[in-house]
């Protein structure tokens, strides 16, 4: 079984207003969507003071019983009575039977557990109230204590509930597209859909990859690499089909062309699933052809695990002089404990006379400070 990788992304906007290009005549968007709220609201510039220590305001949130206060309101949800919803969530915030913390966290709690219903089981009205609240529990931040930030961040559940609903759809839109018959399908149509829509949503479309056909997934995968100099976005969709596949070629690619976070992704599943002379040979070519931050980022994720390899180990040794890559190998040598290579750190050390043996003298004192050993 391949692996699905969910993850809560980032607030975003709601759904556009208009679909895509891609996307087949549909009736008119669900509740949810309707909302005009763009984002939660955000704290002034000038920070409130705290107004709870963290301590007391916890221990007030514990005086509601979220249980057995949460089910009217999801009932409410799941009936599609969103005007009835946002009363009873406009009567927990008033209601002076619980201290503050406590009606926060109930409003908190039900806005994060949103997420886990059918997407547009809420809609404007009560989402519409949900990201406009103003959080009022105010701890201290941990390293201002005079700045005070919300406990209980409603308007960031809301929107991480709406996000996993938009990332769901997304997935059963991406799953569907990868099912259609042969006559239908098209590479280019899914990387359009992709490229068109939100980053929330790019993640249902990932996520949707895992099970699609390998040979549909090497459609895509050949598509993006040729598309990726133009596009380094697409990054991603490399990323994600390497691992799935996993293709080292196809990783190779990538990590010389791509641009992102993600090629950090893209290494580390290198380091995990390919064998020892398959991520040597990576190494090697991601060393001659990548750019210097690429070629960086590999020698720090691939090589740790390679230097009792002589050939991988020399390979560090002859950057040592390279302007670009010379610190990377420095401190990747330096955190080896193979014999042959503090011996030979320690030969480069004695000469000081160039860039190589400076940096070997550098890469022998931190090694001596994290073991205390003497390569000598």
């Amino acid at each position: 079984m391949k692996p699905l990788c969910l993850t809560l992304t980032c607030l975003l906007l709601l759904l556009p207003a208009s679909p895509p290009s891609w996307a087949e005549p549909a009736a008119p968007g669900p509740r949810w969507a309707e909302s005009n709220q763009t984002e939660p609201n955000q704290t002034e510039a000038n920070w409130a003071e705290p107004n709870w220590t963290e301590n007391a305001a916890l221990q007030a949130a514990g005086e509601i019983d979220l249980v057995t206060e949460l089910g009217p309101l999801y009932e409410r949800a799941r009936a599609g009575e969103d005007a009835d919803l946002r009363k009873r969530l406009e009567a927990v915030a008033a209601d002076e039977r619980w201290p503050l913390p406590a009606r926060e966290r109930l409003l908190h709690a039900f806005a994060l557990g949103l997420g886990d219903l059918p997407p547009g089981a809420a809609g404007p009205e009560s989402l519409g109230y949900l990201l406009d609240y103003r959080p009022q529990t105010l701890v201290p931040h941990e390293d201002h204590a005079s700045a005070g930030i919300p406990l209980f961040n409603i308007p960031a559940a809301a929107s991480g509930s709406m996000n996993l609903w938009r990332r769901q759809i997304a997935y059963e839109t991406s799953q569907a597209m990868l099912a259609q018959s042969a006559s239908s399908w098209s590479a280019e149509t899914w990387v359009g859909a992709w490229l068109e829509t939100d980053p929330a949503s790019r993640r249902g479309f990932l996520d949707a990859l895992d099970l699609a056909p390998d040979a549909r997934l090497r459609e895509v995968a050949a598509l993006v690499v040729r598309d990726l100099p133009q596009r380094p976005e697409l990054t991603p969709v490399a990323v994600w089909s390497a691992a799935i596949l996993p293709a080292p070629d196809l990783l190779g690619d990538t990590l010389i062309i791509g641009k992102g976070p993600e090629l950090a992704t893209a290494l580390r599943v290198a380091a995990r699933t390919l064998n020892e002379a398959e991520r040597a040979g990576l190494l090697r070519r991601l060393v001659a052809e990548a750019p210097p931050g690429n070629a960086s980022l590999a020698i720090a994720e691939l090589a740790p695990g390679l230097l009792h390899e002589p050939a991988v180990a020399g390979l560090l040794f002859d950057r040592l002089g390279d302007p670009a890559l010379g610190a990377s190998a420095a401190l990747t040598l330096a955190y080896s404990r193979e014999p042959a290579v503090r011996e030979r750190l320690a030969e480069l050390a004695r000469r000081d006379d160039d860039a190589p043996s400076r940096r070997a003298a550098a890469a022998l004192a931190t090694a001596l400070r994290t073991d205390g050993g003497d390569p000598r």
